[in-house]
């Protein structure tokens, strides 16, 4: 049992339960395919059976493992359709929000962004990977923000919270941060420029080089599983 975060201070047991196992989970502690034994998680993290089961329920609606009866609950694979789709999703929500944001943005919001990409890159120097993916969220976050439409601001969130596990690209290949934030500093002119179109089309094709990583990372699992062909007898 890898070592999980340990339990903050939450309102129920199964919230800290929740919150550790999914962190877990985005941070790779917890690899795809992993099975999750109930009894063993509550040993480890000092609760009863209880608030893990409520814990993997909840994990379970978000697409973060997949209860199977009689077997539990599995870590899923780190692309598959459901998430492929959200993603997808993500992309051409996100697009629209950054060509919205062209149109409304102000040099207060282009300083912020520009002090956060700036930020992104000490963290990505520092090799301080999850300082790196939490500003990168809020780098995005503040570009959805401009746009001002509340109902897609929700959305996009909504679907952040169900694709989490795709941020794993950054432990996969750690140079897809620094081509990551290059891209962000992209995005900050082209709003800069006003050019919504251009702000579109590189907040898009982040979020589909992600699946393209994703898919990629996927097939080399499925490749490391096939049987090798038997070697010739000398």
């Amino acid at each position: 049992m890898p070592v999980l975060a340990p339990l903050r201070n939450y309102t129920t047991k199964g919230e800290a339960v929740y919150v550790a196992l999914r962190e877990a989970i985005v941070a790779g502690d917890l690899p795809q395919g992993r099975r999750l034994i109930t009894r063993e998680l509550a040993q480890a993290m000092g609760v009863s059976e209880s608030p893990v089961r409520e814990a993997l329920r909840l994990l379970a609606t978000e697409g973060f493992v997949h209860l199977t009866p009689h077997v539990g609950a599995v870590v899923t694979q780190i692309l598959d359709e459901e998430l492929e789709e959200i993603l997808l999703i993500r992309a051409a929500l996100e697009g629209m929000a950054a060509r919205l944001a062209a149109e409304r943005v102000t040099r207060k919001d282009l300083g912020d962004l520009e002090e956060l990409v700036n930020r992104m890159e000490e963290a990505r120097r520092r090799d301080t990977l999850d300082e790196y993916m939490r500003l990168n969220r809020l780098f995005h976050q503040r570009i959805y923000d401009t746009a001002n439409r509340p109902r897609l601001w929700k959305t996009i969130q909504d679907l952040w919270a169900q694709s989490e596990r795709s941020q794993a690209t950054f432990r996969m290949a750690p140079t897809s941060a620094a081509r990551s934030n290059r891209e962000h500093r992209l995005i900050v002119a082209a709003l800069s420029r006003g050019n919504g179109e251009e702000a579109e089309r590189l907040t898009r094709r982040q979020i589909c080089r992600t699946v393209d990583m994703l898919r990629a990372a996927v097939r080399r699992q499925r490749e490391s599983k096939k049987p090798s062909p038997p070697g010739r007898t000398r």
